[in-house]
């Protein structure tokens, strides 16, 4: 499980360049009356403002400054400099699979719940269609690591990520930047706040984003998977009295976009037997093969397009009292997607699929907590949200072969319709149409306690009781020119879920620099209905909610003065009745299932070190290593035997950083230059842990070089991602039961130049 670094001449050129900087550093002077220490970071992973050095759990966190650095523009690319955390990009970068520490799920579809929360200024998202958003004007990025099973809105397994805007100011102030790259990119962003009455203050800020494509299409000679984004956010805080105020987010974005295309991969030779491509000129069964084997080239009849429509609101309402604080959330989303792809990746006209859905969500939560700088001080709240899920889906399959068909028997198969598939072609022209709608409800009361009943000894406990109530109505039909029946006649059902768990941890200072702390924690995620297309009434059945207990120890130290940070934790979990997606072969068709493993075990390691080596010198550091393995899984429908693999987007090592150095210029202000990188091992992206959809290890390096003036108000920086223009596997899908396999890879070499003007 050992990292091997191969050689090449960028790593050569950045240990060079390192080397020189800290032979530097023997000349440098260090001003002894102001000690070099590290800015310290305040979270509210725990529902109130305190220094990360002091929360006894595991918790990854950017400033906004930091995500400026690392040029992170996605909610998605934190993943990058985040150990044990995983994203993986589904259908056009619309819903994104979220995986901490093993623990996610990774199913495309627009009802689907993931196993980590995503909030938004303390409002839980909901719909994964609303997941991937441009980061913009952001305060702070909190990745919360183990199951949130007390303190956060919706219970979850897996973790949970915050994003925390910008808030508004009494002072004016803001900022325009403008980026130009590759590919005809530009970017644009900026914001502005300040006062607005004596008691009000506001704060706006947007974003464009646009892009051309990376790949192309032969067929049609067009670039495919460009980017047309925008996004737009008010804040409004209100000073109301002494002990009230308000703070009023509205918020919408739109992304307009071709869809990034399926790359075709055949799994059969000329005869029709199965076919390793790796080793052989394998096709798919009407006999296609791409030819050139570019993974940014393709050759589609139908191009994808991806519409996606964010809106929503949020007020939060703060009531100080002497003893206490009263904190009333209210907030409402709306997430639209109309999304259309080329399934078959190829020329000839075998599946084509459309989506158009919508979700509605609203949710409340009240928060009580202690003020009193007491040995005891204690969080009680209720959280409720409701949601709706209206989809619509259409797949047509074979259209490209109606004519021929029909053709052979005009009158007994109108339109080429043709359900038992004797014909010359041995194919069945069909168009399904699926209507689905999903609501759910859920309710919790929770309650979080903190007792220091020592000067270093503290202990911690918590308890959440969570209701959910799914119910849905669906019906899935043949439609054809002159006819159309129910292939899944109208099906309506309901079912409730219920949970209790809770967390008890303990927390010793050893002094003001070094935090030890233990916590078992328990974690829910309520069953539901799989919302993929089905052929049969039985695969419509619900499936369960599943549990995760975890067991967790780490310490928290602050070392050489304040000018380095290390924190470090290990766990195990066990991992009941873990709700699985996998692809199934029934009739030769590609069947998604989604229901419940018997167990799973996962155990695991991270260590993040920050250290300011000198005035200039800075490392930020990230080590993550898993080892998981699902115990016990027998497919409901297929029948294979799962037991034994690993669990997906699970790599047994993970390795992130970033060396930044900075260079003062006089009179002028200050030169930087600033590589991040990550490292992943070996990882599945299928259950069945083929490794024909497997990535192998690799390693992905960016640079950045940036000029601020001495004021501060201009910045000009010059980056490059991916420098060594890197392929990779970022997603795959399982469809040999008709002879190809769906590929995705990961963002070729980018680069360009971003210009801040700050005010």
């Amino acid at each position: 499980m050992g990292i091997r670094i191969k050689g090449n001449r960028y790593k050569g050129i950045y240990a060079a360049l390192f080397g020189v900087i800290l032979m530097d550093q023997s000349v440098a002077e260090v001003n002894e009356t102001t000690p070099m220490r590290l800015e310290e970071i305040i979270v509210t992973a725990q529902k109130r403002q305190e220094s990360l050095q002091d929360v006894g759990i595991a918790v990854t966190a950017f400033s906004g400054d930091e995500i400026k650095k690392l040029k992170l523009t996605s909610s998605v690319e934190i993943a990058a400099q985040t150990p044990n955390l995983n994203i993986n990009q589904a259908f056009a970068n619309s819903v994104p699979q979220i995986f901490i520490r093993g623990v996610g799920l990774k199913d495309p579809n627009a009802n689907a719940t993931g196993a980590v929360g995503i909030y938004v200024d303390d409002v839980n998202l909901v719909s994964p269609m609303a997941l991937t958003f441009q980061l913009f004007d952001i305060e702070r990025v909190e990745v919360l690591k183990g199951p949130q099973g007390t303190l956060y809105g919706r219970n979850t397994t897996g973790g949970a990520v915050k994003f925390i805007s910008t808030k508004p100011t009494e002072e004016l102030e803001g900022y325009l930047r403008a980026g130009f790259g590759n590919y005809s990119s530009f970017q644009f962003e900026g914001a502005v706040s300040g006062r607005l009455t004596e008691n009000l203050n506001g704060r706006i800020s947007a974003v464009s984003n646009k892009a051309d494509g990376f790949h192309d299409n032969r067929v049609t000679g067009h670039d495919l998977g460009d980017t047309d984004a925008q996004a737009i956010r008010a804040l409004f805080d209100w000073q109301i009295s002494d002990n009230v105020d308000a703070l009023l987010n509205i918020h919408g974005g739109r992304t307009d976009t071709s869809s990034v295309p399926f790359e075709h991969s055949g799994r059969v030779d000329l005869a029709g037997s199965p076919c390793d491509p790796r080793a052989a000129t394998c096709f798919d069964f009407l006999g296609y093969r791409d030819s050139d084997n570019d993974i940014y080239d393709h050759d589609i009849d139908f191009e994808g397009k991806t519409e996606l429509d964010n809106a929503g609101a949020s007020l939060e309402v703060n009531l100080d009292f002497t003893d206490f604080q009263v904190t009333s959330i209210s907030a409402y989303e709306n997430s639209k997607r109309k999304h259309r792809e080329d399934a078959d990746a190829s020329p000839n006209n075998v599946l084509n699929t459309y989506w158009d859905d919508e979700n509605k969500q609203f949710s409340q939560e009240i928060r009580i907590s202690s003020k009193s700088e007491s040995a005891f001080s204690w969080i009680v709240g209720g959280f409720y949200s409701k949601e709706e899920n209206d989809i619509s889906n259409q797949y047509d399959f074979f259209r490209g072969f109606r004519e021929l068909v029909e053709a052979e028997d005009p009158i007994a198969f109108p339109g080429g319709f043709d359900p038992d598939g004797v014909n010359s072609l041995g194919v069945t022209p069909f168009y399904v149409d699926q209507w689905f709608s999903q609501e759910g409800e859920s309710y919790a009361l929770f309650a979080h306690t903190q007792w220091d009943f020592s000067d270093r000894f503290s202990l911690i406990a918590g308890i959440r009781y969570t209701e959910e109530e799914r119910e849905m109505e669906q019906i899935t039909a043949f439609v054809e020119p002159t006819f159309a029946f129910p292939i899944v006649p109208f099906y309506s059902d309901d079912k409730d879920f219920d949970n209790l768990s809770g967390k008890l941890g303990i927390e010793f200072k050893l002094n003001e620099d070094w935090l030890f702390y233990g916590n078992v924690s328990t974690g829910f995620k309520s069953g539901g209905y799989n919302g993929a297309l089905v052929f049969d009434t039985a695969s419509l059945k619900p499936f369960d909610e599943e549990t995760l207990t975890s067991y967790e120890i780490g310490f928290k130290s602050t070392l050489l003065g304040g000018r380095a940070r290390l924190n470090v934790a290990a766990f195990h979990y066990k991992y009941e009745d873990m709700q699985l997606f996998t692809f199934a072969s029934v009739g030769g068709l590609p069947v998604q299932v989604l229901d419940n493993a018997g167990e799973s075990s996962i155990t695991g390691f991270e260590a993040e070190l920050d250290v300011l080596l000198t005035e200039r010198l800075d490392i930020r550091l990230g080590l993550g290593l898993l080892d998981t393995e699902l115990d016990k899984y027998d497919t409901a429908i297929s029948g294979g035997d799962l037991s034994g693999n690993e669990l997906v987007l699970s790599p047994e090592v993970s390795f992130n950083g970033r060396v930044r150095y900075e260079w003062p210029l006089n009179e002028l202000g200050t030169l930087a230059i600033q590589t991040d990188f990550n490292y992943q091992d070996d990882v599945f992206l299928t259950p069945d842990n083929s490794t024909l959809l497997s990535q192998e290890s690799f390693w992905l390096w960016n640079a950045r070089v940036s000029f601020v003036s001495i004021d501060e108000r201009w910045n000009i920086s010059g980056w490059i991602k991916n420098i060594e223009d890197k392929e990779y596997l970022a997603e795959a899908y399982d469809f040999s039961s008709n002879g190809w396999d769906l590929l995705i890879h990961g963002t070729p070499q980018t680069y360009g130049i971003d210009v801040t003007f700050s005010f």
